[in-house]
């Protein structure tokens, strides 16, 4: 499976022609509630990444895998 990270700008690119993309969004559950990325996929994983939890993906493959 590929993994790329992109900036804004591409990913608005990318769905607005309606490519197949997968966006995981890793902010707080009440960021995602606010302003959700339609067909994205939420795990709170935003404070284990910023204190370096080296768990703090786990799980998430198995969010985009489906």
């Amino acid at each position: 499976m590929a993994r790329e990270t992109i900036d804004v700008d591409a990913l608005r690119d990318l769905l607005d022609r309606g490519e197949p993309v997968t966006v995981l969004d890793v902010r707080p559950e009440d960021q995602w509630a606010e302003l959700r990325i339609p067909g994205s996929v939420h795990v709170d994983a935003c404070q284990a990444l910023k204190a370096k939890d080296p768990g703090a993906m786990e799980g998430a493959n198995r969010c985009v895998a489906g």
